[in-house]
């Protein structure tokens, strides 16, 4: 009777460059899930190399965040959460994939409350299959047009694909979802197969909500 490599391995049979052999491909195979680096609530959300630096999100709540480095990767699982402002600094690089940015009324330190996420000057930005979400009915510190659930500052440029907006305040005229600085070009920060559940229109009265937007589908 023949033996396979499992049981080479773990009753002794075969001699020992079979073993190594199989040792290495297990080695090579289990490899990938240990690179993987789970990122927990509790953990430190830490740039440590100088580029590509990628964080896989496991459920659960974490704080505000500033990414400073090109081409970083953050992934979650459909319930990793940003309960604080994110802000994406000037020359990053950043894709966001399957996170919730939320503000919630009932959380009285949030730094969130006028803007979820804010892209700064020469930041390059995609977010896909991401939640923006705010209370039902929250609003702003003030009466300005800071209300904004993504902030994109001079220079910046976003992406966003497959995103939900929801929850916010009924007050039309303050702020906006998607609000892009009037300077930048209009195909700087583009919108595609999104879904716009907020209770936001535009000062103009267009009913998008967004301003300087290139918005190429979504549905309201």
């Amino acid at each position: 009777m023949g033996f396979g490599n499992r049981e080479i391995y773990e009753n002794g049979y075969g001699n020992a460059e079979q073993q190594l052999n199989l040792e290495t491909r297990e080695r090579s195979y289990h490899a990938p899930i240990r690179n993987l680096r789970i990122v927990t609530p509790s953990d430190l959300l830490s740039e440590t190399k100088e580029s590509y630096n990628s964080f896989f999100l496991a459920s659960g709540d974490y704080s505000g965040q500033v990414f400073k480095k090109q081409y970083t990767r953050v992934i979650g699982t459909g319930e990793s959460v940003f309960n604080n402002q994110v802000v994406c600094d000037r020359n990053s690089i950043v894709v966001f994939d399957n996170c919730i940015f939320e503000s919630r009324m009932n959380e009285g330190s949030r730094t969130n409350n006028n803007i979820l996420v804010e892209v700064r000057g020469e930041a390059k930005v995609v977010f896909s299959n991401c939640v923006f979400r705010k209370s039902t009915n929250d609003r702003a510190d003030d009466d300005s047009y800071n209300f904004n659930w993504v902030n994109v500052l001079e220079d910046g440029k976003a992406s966003f694909n497959g995103c939900i907006f929801s929850g916010g305040s009924a007050q039309s005229n303050v702020g906006f979802v998607v609000m892009s600085h009037a300077n930048n070009a209009q195909t700087d920060v583009q919108l595609t197969a999104g879904i716009n559940a907020t209770n936001q229109t535009n000062v103009d009265g267009t009913a998008s909500g967004h301003y300087n937007v290139t918005v190429i589908s979504e549905i309201t």
